[in-house]
């Protein structure tokens, strides 16, 4: 099916909006198309994190807060360093809107806190529940 492509500038100027109309004359959905590189938003962070370590998630607009649920297994096998960059790919998300991160488990019990104090982000607890350099060996190494 040929598709002809209508393109009109919108406000701001970085973005492009278009429609597609189709050889029948039937017309997609406006979708918005950025100019230039825009940061990534937190629904394709959490997407791309690694599959079943995220239960759930919601923004708590009061708090200025996003409360993240992981999934307890797959947050236990993580070391410090998996567990930072996690932290840090969040926060990068929403550092812009001034909003913290906490982690929880699927229990509401409170893993981690990452928000930004005076423009530094801070982490409470500083280890992040795991022990920085652990290595994560066989069962039949730790006997």
């Amino acid at each position: 099916m040929r598709a002809n492509f209508i393109l009109r500038l919108a406000v701001p100027v970085a973005l492009l909006m278009a429609a597609v109309i189709f050889a029948d004359g039937s017309r997609s959905q406006e979708v918005s198309i950025p100019l230039e590189p825009v940061k990534p938003s937190m629904w394709w962070i959490i997407d791309r994190l690694e599959q079943g370590l995220v239960e759930d998630w919601s923004i708590v607009p009061k708090a200025r807060q996003v409360v993240v649920t992981v999934n307890q297994g797959s947050w236990a096998t993580k070391d410090y360093l998996n567990r930072y960059a996690m932290l840090e790919k969040l926060g990068d998300a929403v550092s812009d809107r001034n909003y913290s991160i906490l982690i929880q488990d699927t229990r509401r019990n409170r893993l981690v806190e990452y928000a930004r104090v005076k423009g530094i982000w801070q982490v409470e607890p500083l280890s992040l529940g795991a022990n920085p350099f652990r290595p994560i060996l066989p069962s039949f190494f730790s006997r």
